[in-house]
């Protein structure tokens, strides 16, 4: 079997089998896995706790509470959480998608605070993006008792075969090509949108604060790690002097004993000797108990190496992990402000546009005012100069009565 060599502060060298970080197996699934879309459950500070979860998205996954054959593992989506259902929801990759369903669950499933189904009601497919916000089941209180069962709430992290992130997909078209709101949406169509990305946005800003918090404990725990791992390399570094130390003692007593049984025996040699017997056998207990003491602190010294190289490989990961992340929310906030600026250009003409609109309707109606004052002053005229030529015609009328009954009286006198 290949192996490592691993050399500690001592300067003890130690081959370790290469197995004990990267077997043959890890390789076989590691290359499994590119092949495959994958996901990563991260879970939230307001949830029912759980261990980071790895899936391979190779086919459905089921994501439910733990029974007696489904044991939660970090390669599942199986929790043991009581106020989940066995069968709480499925999670599929199809055609360069993620989507999400509710299986029937009693106390439903929510991405970005919104449920997807009412209770014992199979939810249509809910499309994912990585950063998306899932909960799974409700916090039910157990009056009985006075517990509260939580649920689960993780941010799931999605990534296409290629290894690309399923990102949030930010869009803005619906400010149209000129910049303007169109006029066929509706107000609270466009505020739903803005509040949504406002939400998914807070949400990102909320995990990379989270991942950094967990980052900040993992390098201090290796810290302790380290210090621990030192503390037990001096400890075996002095284990191995004192042992060097007793050899040497015991060597010279051996040559000592091996001169007194070559010289003539007598009393005083044969109690010279009984004593360097004794002194012999206590330094090979000593001999004994020290070795043991530098076996078990090397052992352990090795396996604190080991959980550190481990975790410096994890925190490597999440460093790595946590920097793309960062980079991909500086991105978006730069887009964000670029887009933020357009708009407040283009409002702030609008607003010019809108007071000039505003002035010329007020100078219209400024003179529709005086040409209405105009029109009622000319309509009180002509009513006046109506009156007069309606008196007028009446004079007029009753000088034509009286002049006609006067000719026609005229008439009867000359036919007489």
């Amino acid at each position: 079997m290949s192996s490592a060599t691993i050399t500690n502060t001592a300067g003890i060298h130690t081959s370790l089998p290469l197995s004990s970080a990267f077997s043959d197996q890890q390789l076989l699934n590691n290359s499994t896995q590119l092949s495959a879309a994958k996901a990563m459950l991260i879970c939230r500070p307001n949830s029912h706790p759980f261990q980071e979860r790895k899936l391979i998205i190779d086919s459905q996954v089921k994501i439910g509470r733990a029974v007696a054959r489904s044991k939660p593992n970090v390669d599942n989506a199986i929790f043991d959480c009581k106020v989940l259902s066995r069968n709480h929801a499925v999670l599929w990759y199809d055609n360069g998608k993620f989507f999400l369903q509710d299986t029937k669950s009693s106390n439903g499933t929510f991405v970005n605070s919104h449920r997807l189904s009412p209770a014992n009601e199979e939810s249509p497919p809910k499309e994912l993006s990585s950063g998306d916000v899932v909960q799974f089941g409700v916090d039910v209180v157990e009056n009985a008792k006075k517990v509260t069962h939580g649920c689960i709430v993780a941010t799931i992290h999605l990534y296409h075969p290629d290894g690309s992130e399923a990102k949030i997909n930010y869009d803005f078209s619906y400010y149209g090509t000129n910049g303007h709101f169109p006029t066929n949406s509706a107000p609270h169509q466009m505020a739903s949108f803005s509040t949504q990305n406002l939400y998914l946005l807070a949400q990102c800003l909320k995990e990379a604060l989270h991942r950094e918090e967990i980052m900040k404990n993992k390098l201090t725990a290796l810290q302790a790690v380290v210090s621990a791992t030192q503390e037990m390399s001096e400890s075996s570094w002095k284990a191995m002097v004192e042992e060097d130390r007793l050899i040497s003692k015991i060597e010279s007593l051996q040559d000592r004993l091996e001169s007194l049984l070559n010289t003539n025996s007598s009393a005083d040699s044969d109690e010279k000797v009984t004593l360097l017997q004794q002194e012999l056998m206590k330094l090979h207990d000593e001999k004994e108990k020290v070795e043991i003491a530098a076996k078990q602190a090397i052992q352990k010294s090795l396996e604190e190496k080991q959980s550190a190289f481990s975790k410096i490989f994890e925190l490597e990961s999440a460093l790595k992990s946590a920097e793309n992340e960062c980079n991909r929310l500086k991105e978006l906030s730069n887009n964000l402000e670029k887009d933020i600026s357009v708009l407040t250009e283009k409002d702030d003409q609008q607003i010019k546009e809108l007071s000039e609109t505003q002035n010329r309707t007020k100078e219209a109606e400024e003179k529709i005012s005086l040409l209405t004052d105009t029109l009622k002053q000319e309509k009180n005229k002509y009513e006046s100069n109506i009156g007069e030529l309606r008196i007028r015609e009446t004079e007029l009328q009753e000088m034509v009565d009286k002049l006609t009954k006067q000719n026609e009286a005229h008439l009867i006198q000359i036919e007489l």
